[in-house]
């Protein structure tokens, strides 16, 4: 039964990784996980199938493909990014059924031949399926050990595992030593090529001229955390996507937090989501007191080591709060002139779920008389024009206050909403602030046009999230 514990601690380290690794690739967790439970229910029936055909050099075959997930990840990194910056990224989808379907298929083998080599009776099929359930447990205790470390640790755990399983399944020391150098020179070959591998999908998926420097690169217990050097420029990714760039999402912090700042000069300001902290910087100026709520602490420690520039001086009042945004929301008795929501877009259930009609409800509850409510839309919205991401949301805000100013703003590619159900300022302060700013290059709705566009949407809620799949 040892061998079946070893199987479902390796089946959950390797699945837990790729989760995390393709998700990051592909932008979409929720979509990478459907993949991996596909491929895991496959794998099993397929594995029971190849059972009655199981040979001993099959076995060692299978064990050899098992010893090199390494490698295989590093030529997904480097084709993924090749098919993204081609346009095919859908091509990714098939592979991956494949690749772990076939690794579910091998360890799916041994559960039968495990069992029909024990002494039968009542109580051996429980005992089998239980040793691999422990397994399991195990190896997900393993991976949270292993949360916050450089790269992924768990990666040189798994071939360990794929050893040991081979060994107590009787291979022979000459096919054990075979395997031994095989997981050798994996992991090696990673060691070299992990953070090259990283630096070259970047490049492709991103369209970016030269190879980036890759500075950090971790993951959390909520998602990956890379931090990239392309050309003078520091960038922040969140699970692969752009959060935070030195030079092209200065305009995007000026509409987000900076231009309500001003508009409003709150006393108290709640800032959702870190990132590189330049929300906070922005309205050193303006702001008397900020609150920033932040569910992971490796974004803020990726933020003070690689962003300090961003950050406001020791002038400011300024309180980092480690929380979940709807726990804290519920259970503080603050209320804040302005909250802004500075969180990664909304491609996943994580964050999609904060740009919804129920998030916005609570931050409402935390609003002082006049408060705003800054938020961005994902998406540029043109009047008329299609927007699957920023129409729901954009409705769910209009269901949620009595009163909205939008703008798109063109150098961002994207739109931003203040919202209030008493807005302290007018559409007519925001373009005179605008054209003060040597800003032009934006368009600012009417009001009607702003609630006719909401209108064409079923607001965002926790029971519609079309925001989330119409990007998946």
């Amino acid at each position: 039964m040892r061998i079946l514990f070893l199987v479902g601690a390796n089946l959950s380290i390797i699945h837990l990784c790729l989760l995390r690794e393709l998700s990051s690739l592909q932008y979409c967790t929720e979509l990478v996980l459907v993949f991996l439970l596909t491929a895991f229910f496959l794998g099993q029936t397929v594995g029971f199938r190849l059972y009655r055909n199981w040979t001993r050099p099959r076995a060692f075959a299978g064990y050899l493909w098992l010893t090199v997930p390494l490698p295989v990840l590093v030529l997904l990194r480097v084709g993924v990014g090749h098919l993204k910056g081609a346009g095919l990224s859908n091509l990714f989808y098939p592979v991956i059924l494949v690749y772990l379907g076939s690794i579910t298929a091998l360890y799916a083998v041994l559960l039968p031949e495990v069992v029909d080599a024990e002494p039968r009776d009542e109580g051996s099929f429980a005992r089998a399926y239980s040793s691999e359930l422990l397994g399991s447990l195990f190896g997900l205790g393993v991976a949270g050990l292993m949360i916050g470390y450089d790269g992924n640790p768990l990666l040189f755990v798994y071939p360990v595992g794929v050893l040991l399983i081979a060994y107590f399944h009787g291979v022979s020391r000459k096919q054990l030593a075979v395997l031994l150098v095989v997981a050798s020179l994996s992991g090696i070959s990673f060691s070299l090529l992990n953070k090259t591998s990283m630096e070259t999908y970047y490049q492709y998926a991103h369209g970016l001229e030269n190879r980036p420097q890759l500075l950090f690169a971790r993951n959390s217990a909520y998602q990956r955390v890379d931090v990239l050097q392309v050309g003078g420029d520091k960038r922040l990714f969140l699970n692969g996507v752009e959060f935070f760039s030195e030079g092209q999402l200065d305009d995007f912090n000026y509409y987000l937090s900076e231009l309500p700042a001003r508009l409003i000069r709150p006393r108290s300001v709640l800032i959702i989501g870190s990132g590189s902290m330049s929300a906070v910087g922005r309205m050193e100026s303006f702001a008397r007191r900020v609150t920033t709520v932040e569910l992971d602490p490796l974004v803020v420690q990726a933020s003070f080591q690689f962003f300090s520039d961003e950050h406001p001086s020791s002038r400011q009042e300024h309180r980092i709060v480690y929380d979940d945004a709807r726990h804290f929301l519920r259970h503080t008795k603050e209320e804040f002139d302005l909250i802004i929501l500075d969180i990664p877009t909304a491609f996943t259930l994580q964050t999609g779920t904060l740009f919804t009609s129920d998030f916005f409800q609570l931050a409402k509850s935390r609003l002082a008389h006049r408060g705003v409510l800054s938020i961005y839309l994902t998406q540029p919205v043109k009047p008329n024009g299609r927007y699957e991401v920023a129409g729901p949301i954009l409705s769910a805000a209009d269901e949620t206050f009595q009163e909205l100013i939008a703008l798109t703003a063109f150098d961002t590619g994207n739109s931003f909403v203040y919202a209030s159900d008493s807005l302290p300022f007018q559409r007519s302060d925001v373009d005179r602030l605008l054209g003060r700013a040597g800003r032009f290059n934006q368009y600012l709705f009417e009001e009607d046009a702003v609630r006719r566009e909401a209108g064409r949407w079923e607001p965002a809620s926790l029971t519609n999230l079309s925001h989330v799949w119409a990007h998946q």
